[in-house]
C-alpha cells in the first residue's frame, strides 16, 4: 500500500512546470484577470446502493464517477437519493495550467460553465496564438476506427492542405484514438518533414477522461519531472483516453464528473465564439468522419448555429447514412421545392421540437432512417428516448432549409477535400447573408479563395462577374505581396516585375491606381469623352483621321477586367500557383504574352534557387509555359497567317508595352523564335513593303540592279505589295446602324466608295499597312514611283546589302593604307593621305552609329543598356569595342612616335591588330545565311571554349614550371627577379616540352616526342566535337534566333551607309533638339522594334482574334493531357472556307490556295460524318423507346401524381 502511495506521488509531481516568470503571468491573467476556475464534487451519493456490507466506503461510486476516496477533504455526505451535476458540485480555484513536458503544450483546466469568449481571450492575449482564418472542427469515430488507404491518404492530404492554405484551426476532441489520432498523425508526420511549418491543433478534451489527469495538477517542482502526461503510467480503465501528443493547445473541459466524453454542444459554443472574436468574421466548417449518435449530436449543435458540415462519404456509420438519405430525398427536394398555397414553406428551419412537422416530411423514410439508426448505435447502450432524439436530429439534418450546409465529399468524385471544405463555407455565408439580406464579405471569401487555389469557385460564386469592388480588387496582388515579401508600394512591385521579366518593361502599376479610380468613375457613368490607352489605365482622347473615338462604359469594363486578371494571372505565376495561372489565363485575351512572361519568369526564379531540385523544378515549369505559348501561337497561324504574324510583333499595353518575341528572345526560347509565323515575320520585317521571298534568280538580278542604280529603278524593277483597299467603317459603322437610307443607288454608290486609311503608326513595323500619297498637283505614277523608292531605302535587306558593299570598302581601304601608304609624317609630303581620311571618317561615323544603337535599346536604364550590351551579347560587343580602342590608340601613335621608324612601327602593329579584328567583323554579316549563320555561332563558342582550354594549359606551364626549376636550379646564379629571365628559364623550356622539345632533361621521352602535343590536341578536339555537336542538333533554331539580332539591328538603321551615315545623324539629332524646344513633343517618335495600330480598334482585333484562336487550346490545358494545335485546328480547310467567303476581295489568294484544297479527303470526312450521325439518330430512337417503357410502367404503379412528360422523337429533319 505504501509502495502504491509512493508511484502515485511520483506521478502527480513529474511535471514540467513553467519558469517563474511565465508561472507568475499565467497565474495573474488566470485567477485575477480571466478568473477561470475548476468543477469539483461537493457531495457524495454513491451512484448504485451497495449490497454487500463488507465492502470498504472509501471504493464506493459517487455519481461523479469518482471513489468515495478520491473526493476532496470536505466533500459531504448527500441524502438525496440521485446524484446531480448542478447540485452537487462547485467551482473552485484553478490547480491545473502550464505546458505538457517534451512537447511544449499548452493546456488548462476549466469549468465547463466558463464563458466560451474567456477562453478565447486566453488563447489570443494571454498564450498569443495566431488569429486563424479558417476554423475546421473534425468529430467522428473515436474507436474501432479504420478508413481504407486511399481515403486515408486523401483525407489527410485535404485535412493539412486546407489548415495550410489558410492558416486556419484544427479543433478535435484531444484524444489519441479514433480519427484524432489519424490527424495528429497526419500532423507529426508534416512537423517531420516541413520542421518550419505550424499548424494549430486544439483539443477540446475532457478533464475526467483525460489518463494521467493527477500528473498535470500543478505541485512544487521536482527532480524527477519528465513524464508526458500522452503516456500511460497507469492501468487501463474504462472511460480514459491518452492526450493526442501532437495538439498544441488543450482546454481540458471540466463538468466535476470523472470518464465519459460527453461534453455537450460547449466545443460549438467556442469555435462561434472565436470566429466572432473582435468583430472578426472567421469561416467555420466542421468535418465529419466515421462517428455514432455522439456525432449526429454534434451535427446537429453545429447545423443549428449555421456551421457547414462536410462528410466524408465513404468512413462508415453516421457520414454514409446521412450521405445516402440526402442523395435519395433530393428529388424529391427538388420536386416539391416550388410552393404553392397549400404546400410547406421549403425556406423555412423547422426545430426538433416540432416533431410532427418533421415526421410529416419524410415520413416514407421513417422506418429506413431508424433501422439505419440502430444499426450505427451498436454497442452503445442506447434508450428508445434517447433513439427518438437521434431520429429527431437526423431529420433535421434532412430539411431542405438546413441541408444545404452539408457538402458530401466521396473519392468518386472529382473535387479534392479541400476544395469541397471552401465550397461548404461558400455556400454557408451566401445563405447566412441571404437570411440577413446582408451582403456577402466578398473581401474576406477572395482572400481565402486565393489562398486556396481555388479561382474556379471564386469565380462562380464570389465574383461573378460583378464589378463593383473593382477598385480593391485589382490590387490584391500588391496585398498579398505585401507583408510577405516586404512590398510596400507600387513602385517596389514595379520594381520586382522589371528585375525578373526586363528592364525594357514600362511601369504598370506606378501610375494604376489613378488612371483606375478614374477609369471606375467613367463605368458608373461619370460624363467623360476618354478610353482605357495603355498599362497605365488612363483616360484620354485619341483622334484619327479627324474623328474622335469615345470608349462606351461597357468596353471600358471589359478592358478593366482584363486588367484585374492580368493582375491575378502575374500573382499566381509570383507565388507559383501553376493551376491557377491556367485557370486564369482562360478568361484572358493577351495570352500569348502572358504565357512568355510566365516562363521569364520562372527562368529569372532560376538564377535564385539555391538546390538543383528547385532548379529542375523551375526549368520545367518555364519549359512548359514556352510550350504552351508556342501551341497557342501555332493556333492563330493556323487560323490566320497574317494577323499571327502582327500578333507576334504587337504592342501589349496592358504588360507594358512589351511585344511577344521580345520577351521570347529576352528568355532565350528560341523554340518560340523558331516558330514558322516567327519565321514568316522575320522575312516580312526583312523586306518590309517589298515583296517577301524573292529568292528566284530573275528576282535576285533585278534586285542587285536596283542596288548598283542606288535604287533608281527598284520601282521598276522590284515587285512591292500592293495597296490594300479598305472601306474606312471602323468609326462610322456604329453610327450607320441607326441611319435609314432611302435612295438605293446612292447606298449601292457608298459600297464602292472605298479608301485607305492608316491602321499602323509609322514609327513601328507597318509592312502590312499600304497606303497611297494623294495629290492634285501630281500624277499617281509619279507619286507611286517615289513612295517605292522611299520604301526601297527603308527596307532592312538594302540597308544590309549597301552596309555590307561599304564595309567591303572600307576593308579594302584600310588594308592598302596599311600596306602602301603608311609612312612617318615629313615636311615635304602630306602627312595624312586620302585613304586614311576615309577611313578615319568612316570609322568615326561607325562609332557615332553604335552609341546611336547603344542608346536606342530596348532597356530602359543605363545600367540595363549597359548589362544588355556588355553581358547579354558580350562576344561581339566586345569585339566591337576592341576594334574601336585599337583603333584610336593607334592613330594617337601615328600622330605622336614620329622620332624614328621604331617607335612609329608601334602605331602599325597596334593598326594592324585591328585590322584584323575589323576583319572578323565582316563575318558577322554572313549570320543572315541559313547555312552560314550556324557556323558562327560555333566558332563563337569553340573561342570561348578555347580560352577555357589556354587557361588550363597555362595553369599547367606554370604549376610544373615553376617546381621543376626549382629543383633544377640548386643556386639562383642563371635566374633573376626580371621579366625576360622569368619567361626564357622557366615558362619558355616547360611550353617547348608540351611540343615535344624536351632536350636533354628527359631523355627516356626521345622515343615519343610527340606524346604531349598528342593529349593536348586531343582535350581540344574533345572540347569543340562537344560544342559542334550541340550547335548542330539545333540548327534551323540557333539560326533564326541569331537572324532575329540582325534584323532587329538593321532595321531601325538609318537609310545611308557609312561614311554617309552622317548625314541622317545630324538630321536625327535635329529632330530630336526640335521634339524637345517644341510643345508638340509626340508628333514624332523614335523607331519601335514593334507593330503598333494606329487607333484602338486595331488593338481590340488583335485581342479578339487571339482569343478566339487560341479558346480550345486554353480549355484543354485545363484537363490531364492538353491537345496540340494542328488537332484543335486545320489550317488548309480554315483558310480555304475563309478564300471562299472572301472570293470577291481576294481573288489572288483564292487562286493560290484553291489549288491545295484535297476534294477527295473532304468528301470522306462528310461521308463519314453523314454515317455518324445516323447511327446517333438510330441510338437516340432506341433510347426513346426504352425510356416510353420505363414511364408506362412508373405510370401503372402510380409512382407520380403529375402525368408523364411526351416524349418527341429525336428525328427532327429528313435532309
Amino acid at each position: 500500500m505504501n509502495n502504491s502511495n509512493h508511484n502515485k506521488s511520483n506521478n502527480e509531481y513529474k511535471l514540467d512546470l513553467l519558469s517563474r516568470k511565465f508561472d507568475d503571468d499565467w497565474t495573474h491573467a488566470i485567477h485575477q484577470e480571466l478568473n477561470i476556475r475548476r468543477r469539483t464534487c461537493t457531495t457524495f451519493i454513491p451512484k448504485t446502493p451497495s449490497t454487500n456490507n463488507h465492502t470498504s466506503r472509501s471504493n464506493i461510486q459517487c455519481g461523479c464517477n469518482r471513489l468515495y476516496r478520491e473526493h476532496s477533504w470536505d466533500v459531504m455526505n448527500g441524502d438525496e437519493p440521485v446524484w446531480n451535476r448542478n447540485k452537487h458540485t462547485k467551482s473552485a480555484c484553478n490547480n491545473a495550467y502550464g505546458f505538457i513536458p517534451n512537447s511544449r503544450t499548452h493546456y488548462i483546466r476549466c469549468d465547463i460553465e466558463t464563458q466560451p469568449n474567456i477562453l478565447a481571450k486566453l488563447m489570443f492575449d494571454v498564450w498569443k496564438v495566431k488569429f486563424p482564418r479558417l476554423i475546421m472542427c473534425i468529430i467522428g469515430g473515436a474507436k474501432y476506427f479504420k478508413l481504407n488507404e486511399r481515403l486515408e491518404r486523401e483525407f489527410i492530404k485535404g485535412i493539412i492542405q486546407a489548415a495550410l492554405k489558410a492558416d486556419g484551426w484544427i479543433v478535435t476532441t484531444g484524444f489519441r484514438t479514433g480519427v484524432v489520432q489519424l490527424v495528429g498523425e497526419a500532423i507529426h508526420d508534416h512537423k517531420v518533414t516541413n520542421p518550419k511549418s505550424h499548424i494549430t491543433a486544439i483539443g477540446c478534451s475532457k478533464w475526467g477522461a483525460t489518463r494521467n489527469r493527477e500528473a498535470l495538477i500543478l505541485k512544487k517542482p521536482s527532480i524527477n519531472s519528465n513524464i508526458d502526461v500522452s503516456i500511460n503510467t497507469s492501468k487501463n480503465e474504462k472511460g480514459q483516453q491518452d492526450l493526442e501528443p501532437n495538439h498544441t493547445h488543450f482546454l481540458l473541459l471540466d463538468d466535476g464528473t470523472y470518464y465519459g466524453y460527453d461534453m455537450g454542444d460547449y466545443r460549438t459554443r467556442f469555435v462561434t465564439e472565436v470566429s466572432k472574436y473582435n468583430g472578426a468574421n472567421v469561416p467555420i466548417v466542421t468535418i465529419v468522419v466515421e462517428g455514432g449518435p455522439d456525432t449526429l449530436s454534434a451535427i446537429y449543435n453545429d447545423l443549428r448555429v449555421g456551421i457547414p458540415i462536410v462528410l466524408v462519404d465513404g468512413s462508415g456509420r453516421i457520414p454514409n447514412l446521412l450521405a445516402n438519405f440526402l442523395t435519395c430525398t433530393e428529388t424529391m427536394i427538388n420536386r416539391n421545392e416550388k410552393p404553392d398555397e397549400n404546400s410547406t414553406n421549403w425556406k423555412e428551419v423547422i426545430d426538433i421540437e416540432d416533431t410532427e412537422r418533421l415526421r410529416n416530411l419524410f415520413s416514407r423514410y421513417e422506418e429506413e432512417i431508424r433501422n439505419g439508426l440502430k444499426a450505427i448505435s451498436k454497442g452503445s447502450r442506447t434508450s428508445d428516448k434517447q433513439m427518438d432524439q437521434l431520429f429527431n436530429y437526423f431529420l433535421y439534418c434532412l430539411q431542405p432549409a438546413v441541408r444545404s450546409k452539408i457538402q458530401i465529399y466521396s473519392l468518386e468524385s472529382n473535387h479534392d477535400l479541400d476544395d469541397i471544405i471552401f465550397e461548404a463555407i461558400i455556400r454557408a455565408k451566401e445563405k447566412k447573408s441571404s437570411e440577413i439580406n446582408s451582403e456577402l464579405d466578398r473581401g474576406q471569401l477572395l482572400e481565402l479563395a486565393l489562398a486556396w487555389d481555388a479561382i474556379e469557385i471564386a469565380k462562380e460564386h464570389i465574383i461573378k462577374d460583378d464589378l463593383n469592388d473593382l477598385t480593391k480588387e485589382r490590387l490584391y496582388l500588391l496585398e498579398k505581396c505585401h507583408g510577405k515579401n516586404q512590398i510596400d508600394s507600387e513602385y517596389e512591385l514595379d520594381r520586382v516585375l522589371r528585375k525578373l521579366i526586363g528592364d525594357y518593361m514600362i511601369p504598370i502599376y506606378t501610375h494604376s491606381v489613378v488612371g483606375s479610380l478614374r477609369c471606375w468613375k467613367f463605368c458608373c457613368g461619370y460624363p467623360q469623352t476618354a478610353r482605357i490607352s495603355d498599362s497605365c489605365a488612363c483616360l484620354h482622347m485619341n483622334n484619327d483621321d479627324n474623328e474622335s473615338e469615345i470608349l462606351n462604359p461597357e468596353e471600358a469594363r471589359k478592358e478593366v477586367q482584363e486588367l484585374v486578371y492580368r493582375d491575378l494571372f502575374i500573382w499566381s505565376i509570383l507565388t507559383n500557383r501553376i493551376e491557377m495561372s491556367k485557370v486564369i489565363l482562360n478568361y484572358m485575351e493577351t495570352r500569348i504574352c502572358a504565357l512568355l512572361i510566365a516562363s521569364k519568369i520562372f527562368k529569372s526564379y532560376f538564377n535564385f534557387a539555391v538546390d538543383n531540385e528547385s532548379k529542375d523544378v523551375l526549368r520545367s515549369q518555364a519549359d512548359q509555359f514556352e510550350e504552351y505559348a508556342n501551341e497557342c501561337l501555332k493556333c492563330c497561324y493556323n487560323y490566320d497567317e497574317e494577323r499571327a504574324c502582327e500578333i507576334a510583333i504587337r504592342r501589349i499595353n496592358i504588360f507594358g508595352g512589351l511585344s511577344c518575341l521580345q520577351v521570347a528572345v529576352d528568355a532565350d526560347d528560341k523554340s518560340f523564335v523558331g516558330q514558322p509565323c516567327c519565321n514568316q515575320l522575320l522575312n516580312n520585317i526583312w523586306y518590309d513593303k517589298m515583296e517577301p521571298f524573292q529568292s528566284a534568280i530573275s528576282q535576285r538580278i533585278r534586285l542587285l540592279l536596283s542596288i548598283c542604280t542606288f535604287g533608281l529603278l527598284a520601282p521598276v524593277l522590284v515587285s512591292f505589295r500592293k495597296e490594300q483597299l479598305v472601306q474606312n467603317m471602323f468609326f462610322n459603322e456604329r453610327n450607320r446602324k441607326n441611319e435609314l437610307i432611302i435612295n438605293e443607288k446612292e447606298e449601292e454608290k457608298q459600297k464602292f466608295n472605298l479608301r485607305t486609311y492608316k491602321r499602323l503608326n509609322d514609327y513601328g513595323i507597318n509592312y502590312s499597312d499600304i497606303y497611297m500619297w494623294r495629290s492634285n498637283k501630281c500624277s499617281k505614277s509619279y507619286l507611286t514611283y517615289f513612295l517605292h523608292l522611299k520604301h526601297f531605302h527603308e527596307s532592312p535587306i538594302v540597308k544590309y546589302l549597301f552596309n555590307s558593299i561599304s564595309f567591303i570598302i572600307f576593308l579594302l581601304l584600310f588594308s592598302y593604307y596599311l600596306l602602301f601608304d603608311f609612312q612617318i609624317p615629313k615636311n615635304e609630303s602630306p602627312s595624312i593621305h586620302g585613304a586614311e581620311i576615309f577611313v578615319i571618317i568612316t570609322i568615326t561615323t561607325m562609332l557615332i552609329e553604335e552609341i546611336r544603337q547603344f542608346f536606342s535599346q530596348d532597356h530602359r536604364s543605363i545600367i540595363g543598356k549597359l548589362t544588355n550590351y556588355f553581358v547579354t551579347n558580350q562576344f561581339f560587343n566586345l569585339i566591337h569595342v576592341t576594334s574601336y580602342l585599337l583603333f584610336y590608340i593607334g592613330l594617337i601613335l601615328r600622330f605622336t612616335n614620329t622620332n624614328s621608324e621604331e617607335t612609329f612601327s608601334a602605331a602599325k602593329i597596334v593598326l594592324a591588330y585591328d585590322l584584323e579584328i575589323w576583319f572578323i567583323r565582316s563575318l558577322g554579316f554572313l549570320g543572315i545565311a541559313q547555312k552560314m549563320g550556324p557556323k558562327l555561332v560555333m566558332i563563337r563558342k569553340m573561342t570561348i571554349d578555347l580560352f577555357f582550354f589556354t587557361y588550363i594549359i597555362l595553369i599547367a606551364i606554370i604549376a610544373y614550371g615553376v617546381a621543376s626549376r626549382t629543383m633544377y636550379n640548386y643556386n639562383n646564379d642563371i635566374l633573376s627577379f626580371n621579366g625576360r629571365s622569368i619567361f626564357r628559364n622557366i615558362f619558355y623550356p616547360t611550353y617547348y616540352l608540351l611540343y615535344g622539345n624536351i632536350g636533354n632533361e628527359l631523355n627516356e621521352l626521345d622515343a615519343n616526342p610527340d606524346s604531349s602535343t598528342s593529349i593536348s590536341t586531343h582535350v581540344l578536339l574533345a572540347f569543340h566535337i562537344f560544342t559542334f555537336e550541340s550547335v548542330q542538333t539545333h540548327t534551323d533554331l540557333v539560326w533564326r534566333y541569331e537572324r532575329y539580332m540582325l534584323i532587329r539591328a538593321y532595321f531601325d538603321r538609318p537609310p545611308l551607309f557609312p561614311p554617309f551615315i552622317i548625314i541622317t545623324h545630324i538630321i536625327e539629332l535635329m529632330k530630336l533638339i526640335f521634339r524637345h524646344l517644341s510643345n508638340h513633343r509626340n508628333q514624332t517618335e523614335t523607331k519601335i522594334f514593334k507593330m503598333i495600330g494606329a487607333n484602338r480598334q486595331v488593338d481590340k482585333d488583335w485581342s479578339e482574334f487571339e482569343c478566339y484562336a487560341t479558346n480550345l487550346y486554353v480549355r484543354s490545358l485545363l484537363t490531364k493531357q492538353p491537345l496540340t494545335a494542328s488537332i484543335l485546328v486545320s489550317s488548309k480547310i480554315r483558310q480555304e472556307q475563309e478564300s471562299l467567303s472572301n472570293i470577291t476581295s481576294h481573288n489572288s489568294r483564292f487562286q493560290s490556295n484553291i489549288n491545295h484544297l484535297d476534294m477527295k479527303t473532304i468528301m470522306e470526312e462528310l461521308s463519314s460524318l453523314r454515317k455518324a450521325v445516323l447511327d446517333l439518330r438510330t441510338y437516340s430512337e432506341e433510347m426513346n423507346r426504352y425510356m416510353q417503357w420505363m414511364m408506362d410502367a412508373m405510370e401503372r404503379v402510380k409512382m407520380s401524381k403529375e402525368p408523364k412528360p411526351r416524349l418527341k422523337s429525336a428525328i427532327i429533319t429528313d435532309n
